[in-house]
Formats: C-alpha cells, structure tokens, sequence
C-alpha cells in the first residue's frame, strides 16, 4: 500500500524534529545548482523510506508570478517557467530512482492566485496563451518527461473551464490532460475538504464528482471542520455510484489500472528492505542541508555598504515573535545583541517601543515575513528608514515590491534554522552571498540577480 506524504521542504515539512530539514524549493533554486536538487530528493527520499513513506506529494512546479500568493510563494521553484521544469524533472526523477512516487502540482497552476485554497475557490484570469506559456508549461514539459502523477488544484480557470475548480472539471482532466496530452499517469486530488470546495460542496460529493472529472486518487485531509467518517462516506457514495450504474465498471476498471501500474513502477510489488532508521537525520544529510542554505543566500540590495557587519556594532534585532528565532542565531554570531521579538498586529505601543530601542543601537537587523500577507510590518520599515537598516526577508522574497526604499535587503527564503544561521553568518563576513533571485522582484531586480560584495573562498 501506499503511505503519503507531504514533504517538500521549508514551509511544507511534515518529518519529526529528528529528521533532516531542508530549505525551500526557492531557496534549492536560488543556488542556481541543480545538483543540490538531486542531493536533496535523494537524502529526503532516503528517510522517507526509512519511514516506511514511499509516496511523497512533490515536487511544486507551479510557476510563482504573483507577489501576492498567500499560498505558494517560496514553495515554487520560481518565476521563470523553463527554470521550474529543470528543477521540478531533477527532483522527481531522482526520487523515481530511489522508488519514491511523486506528484507534480498543482495542475493547472496555482502561481498567480492571491486566495488560498485551504480558505477559499482562487480564480486564475489568464488568457489561454498565457496559461500555455507560463502556468502549464512546466507540467506539460515534465508530462512528456515522463511524470508519473499530477496533483489537481481546486483552482477556477475559465480560460479552460468557466464552470468547475480543475478538480471537478472533465474539461481539464479529460479533454485537456488525458486527450490533447496524452497523459496516462495518476491524477490525485488535493485535499477535497479544504475551503476552496467545502464551501460548495461536501467533501463526499467532491469526491464523486472529482472520480466523474477522471481523478484517480481521492485525497482526504485533516482540515479544521471536518471528520474522520467523510473517507468512508465518500467510499459509500461512490460504491453506489458503480451499482447504480452512474459510474461505469470501465471508469473504474481505468483507474485501478492506473494505480496498479505506478505501484509495480515504484517497485511495491517486490519491495527492498527499508533503510535502517539511523539513516534519519544523520550528520552527513544535515551538512548538506546546511551547505544548501548558504549557497542560497541571496542580496539583492547594499546602496550604503552596510554589510558586513562589523562586531563592534550594537545590533537590535527585531523579527516576528513566531517564526524562526532570529534572535537566538544572533547571539551565537554577534557580541552585542538586543533582541526585541514583534507580533504581526504590530500595535502603536509595539511601534514606539521599538523606536526607544532603534534609537540606542549603531544598527539595526529586521527580519520580516510575508509582508502581503501581514502588512502591519510595512510600518514598521517605513519607521526605520532613517536608522543603519539591514532587512532580512525570512520568507517570500516580494516584501520588497511593497517597500522598495529599503538600502540593504537579503533574502533567506525561509526561516528555517539552517537558513538564519547561514544568513547571520555572512552577514558577519563568514561567508559570501552565492544566492540569485529565482524570480523577478518588480521590474529593477530580475530573475538571476544578485550581489556578492565579499570574495568567496
């Protein structure tokens, strides 16, 4: 059988705190190194295996276009639609070897959306040139690659299907993926309870109209509202389907097939012994980790020649309360730290208690996180600006399209531990800046951009 995962790495990392954790799909990207790719499919595929997990839903070829995506962001391999079929072939080919089945998503592309389905139906306004050129491209190109599954996004296209999510609409699955495509492979639904259908439909009956639609595999999610029962009533509604005669014995009969090839393709049939569980989380995986966030270091802006950072500075460091400790990797770098955690509703009294503090500090560090979708911390750089700033962007690159004044601005995405000590690290002068944007920030910084003011070794 199969067990199922989603582990793609950096904000969507499901392993417990023993295992290996690697930055995300942008930060693989920003290295510019498809090797690190390859190493970082084949250490994950290793201890999932370990795990007993042989199907992982990955990797994400959604091409990010939209700064304002609440949802997939640094999740994506990027902006550049040829870039992402590089990066998205590498990884599930290199899992393929190791016998670890994958899906690409999210089909049609979930890239320029700023809803997030988990919430809500997102729309995608494109044209149908546009679509072909951008959004689809990747998964057409890894499809003739030979991509053993896509993952559906319930997402509205009307260039495609002005009626139905891709989840439920025949239109993209059948006529378009099955029929122009010609793609054999898996279809697997995302979760069917999460907002963007439950608000229309129960997840039972999305079921039954995703099976209709020509999904193969129906997924079931633990999203808030809903129970474990809706597997089983699903089931029912579907087994009731077949003997009524609604669906037919050769609907069902197509995707079984289905299933049962790419179980004999991933080797079930004849299993390898598993990886000992010390493979998990070994130091080796770990060093790699490691050396992938510091390659993906990306910065994008130094007008004043702030960096690096000088040890003698008084450094206040202020950074979201719930996300990766900044602080704490501070600490371990710099002698003189003051460290002052914010919350995202970043209050008057949270503003000027801030200020108190900027105006006894020689410089001042900010990591921020996802500005579109907390932009009480716009405020908060627009009253910095006059102080020695140095802003860390822990997540999504784009904070800087909504403040694009900022003198010096680095980008980790992720805050991730691995990704904040290598970020702290060069910014003390321990290293040098390797990363390049993956995707386009506005029209002054483009994919590929970079500055490396330090020689690296």
């Amino acid at each position: 059988m199969w067990i199922a995962i989603d582990q793609e790495g950096g904000s969507v990392d499901r392993l417990p705190p023993e295992a290996t954790h690697f930055p995300s799909a942008m930060a693989v990207a920003a290295t510019g190194d498809l090797d690190w790719a390859r190493q970082m499919a084949a250490i994950t595929a290793l201890e999932l295996q370990a795990l007993g997990i042989n199907f992982n839903f990955a990797p994400v070829v959604d091409v990010n276009s939209n700064p304002a995506n609440p949802i997939i962001g640094i999740r994506a391999y990027g902006s550049v639609p040829q870039q992402v079929s590089q990066w998205g072939e590498v990884v599930f080919k290199t899992y393929e070897q190791a016998g670890i089945l994958t899906t690409l998503k999210h089909f049609p592309g979930h890239g320029d959306t700023v809803v997030d389905s988990h919430l809500g139906l997102p729309r995608v306004d494109r044209s149908l040139s546009t679509l072909e050129a951008v959004d689809l491209f990747p998964f057409q190109q890894l499809i003739q690659r030979g991509a053993p599954a896509i993952m559906t996004a319930h997402v509205l296209v009307p260039a495609l299907d002005p009626d139905c999510p891709a989840t439920l609409s025949s239109r993209i699955l059948q006529d378009l993926l099955r029929q122009k495509w010609g793609f054999q492979g898996l279809i697997v639904t995302d979760s069917l309870t999460m907002g963007a259908l439950d608000q229309t439909w129960h997840s039972a009956e999305a079921a039954l109209l995703a099976f209709e639609a020509g999904a193969d595999v129906l997924l079931f999610g633990a999203d808030a509202g809903h129970s474990a029962r809706e597997p089983q009533l699903a089931y029912d509604l579907l087994l009731g389907a077949v003997q009524q005669g609604r669906i037919s014995r050769e609907r069902l009969d197509a995707s079984v097939g289905r299933i049962l090839q790419q179980k004999a393709r991933s080797g079930l049939w004849h299993p390898a012994p598993l990886p000992p569980l010390k493979q998990i989380g070994k130091s080796s995986h770990q060093a790699v980790a490691q050396q992938i966030a510091e390659a993906s270091i990306t910065l994008v802006k130094d007008e004043h020649q702030l960096l690096p950072v000088a040890d003698s500075d008084k450094i206040l460091v202020i950074w979201p309360q719930s996300r990766g400790d900044l602080g704490s990797a501070c600490r371990m770098v710099f002698a003189k730290v003051v460290c002052q955690p914010y919350s995202f509703q970043l209050d008057q009294e949270a503003l000027d208690q801030i200020q108190n503090l900027a105006s006894q500090a020689s410089l001042i560090l900010v990591g921020i996180y996802e500005s579109y979708r907390y932009p009480a911390q716009i405020q908060l750089l627009q009253s910095l600006l006059d102080y020695k700033l140095v802003v860390i962007a822990m997540g999504s690159p784009y904070d800087l399209v909504l403040c694009p004044h900022l003198p010096c601005y680095l980008v980790t995405y992720g805050d991730g531990p691995a990704s904040l000590k290598a970020a702290v690290e060069i910014l003390a002068g321990k290293g040098c800046f390797q990363g390049r944007l993956p995707i386009d920030l506005g029209t002054d910084f483009l994919a590929g951009h970079c500055i490396n003011p330090q020689s690296c070794p």
